[in-house]
């Protein structure tokens, strides 16, 4: 079968065409009408989209897709994709991810941050990645450092705040901008290992809406945590364990893996680090399935964390309240 594939439905005069000289395999057809135009997108977005429909047409049978976008061949083109190739030797079937790295005062860690992902670039080549930085607003270089390092490169995307927001509203911003329905999120210190994430991104199986790291988790590790911090997280873990459905470990990791179609109508009361568990609160409280990652956790190697200890702890109970609220609401 062959596929044909354009952004609208140019395409079916290449289908035609194709006719024309005899062709008469039978033909899938696919406009990506939800996401015209093509032309105001970056190289990144287009991959993504690329990757996402090319492989929605071989799993739908096609065998050979012919292209009809003249964006799209450009972008195959510029990411160096043969001209020619069959199903199985095609870069787009490649399940494509995108990973959400939200930022605020990381100039110094960001060249790091730089040599960690070309490492996750070279292991993860069963996965068409793109990375999403959203800079929250920072008040030293890191927007400028984010454009000299990752600027050039096609599969990257910045996104800026105009104000301050919160990690939560970071990640937030990065699912909704994102083209693909597996949507990681990391810290930009690489407190967890990212490449962790070709391990836990198959877990997100039908039916699970969130992957969330576990250090706290019977078979997850800390390392260097300073002792009131630990015991802090694992009460926060219990409390959080007597409100909400799923019995887990860790709540408010932000290491994680997201079903996009499961996150871009979420609305926070919290945008910072408490907004982090309200997304794993709201949708444990919303019926969706959540599964666990025994991870490393480690300090932060550079920088400063960004947490507020006793705004934190304050900000918990409240919104430990809030989702106790919501679910006995739901049970009337």
């Amino acid at each position: 079968m062959i596929g044909v594939y354009d952004s609208g439905l140019g395409g079916l005069t290449v289908l035609a065409a194709l006719r024309a000289a005899g062709i008469t395999a039978d033909a899938v057809y696919f406009a990506d009408q939800a996401h015209v135009p093509y032309g105001d997108k970056s190289d990144a977005e287009l991959h993504a989209l690329l990757a996402a429909n090319l492989t929605w047409l071989r799993d739908h049978g096609a065998d050979a897709v012919v292209m009809g976008c003249n964006t799209s061949c450009a972008v195959a083109s510029r990411a160096g994709w043969p001209a020619v190739v069959d199903s199985a030797g095609l870069p787009a079937v490649r399940t494509p991810v995108s990973i959400v790295i939200p930022c605020y005062n990381e100039e110094l860690i960001l060249p790091y941050l730089s040599n960690t992902l070309a490492s996750v670039r070279e292991q993860f080549a069963q996965y068409a990645l793109t990375f999403i930085f959203v800079d929250d607003h920072s008040t030293d270089g890191t927007w400028a450092a984010l454009e000299q390092i990752f600027g050039g490169q096609p599969d990257c995307i910045l996104v800026r705040h105009a104000t301050n927001r919160g990690v939560a509203a970071g990640i937030l911003t990065g699912i909704q901008r994102a083209n693909t329905d597996i949507v990681c999120s990391m810290d930009c210190d690489c407190t967890y290992d990212p490449h962790e994430l070709a391990k836990m991104i198959p877990l997100l199986s039908d039916g699970v809406d969130m992957v969330t790291a576990s250090p706290y988790h019977a078979n997850g590790t800390v390392r260097n945590v300073p002792r009131w911090r630990l015991g802090l997280s694992m009460t926060l873990s219990r409390m959080y364990r007597l409100v909400l459905h799923q019995q887990l470990a860790t709540y408010t990791s932000c290491f994680r893996v997201y079903r996009r179609s499961a996150m871009v109508g979420m609305r926070l009361q919290h945008d910072g680090f408490l907004g982090v568990a309200e997304m794993l609160g709201r949708l444990d409280l919303g019926g969706a399935r959540i599964t666990e990652y025994p991870a490393t956790l480690e300090v932060r190697m550079l920088g400063r964390s960004k947490m507020k200890i006793v705004r934190t702890i304050a900000g918990h109970v409240g919104l430990l309240a809030r989702l106790a609220a919501m679910r006995l609401s739901r049970k009337r």
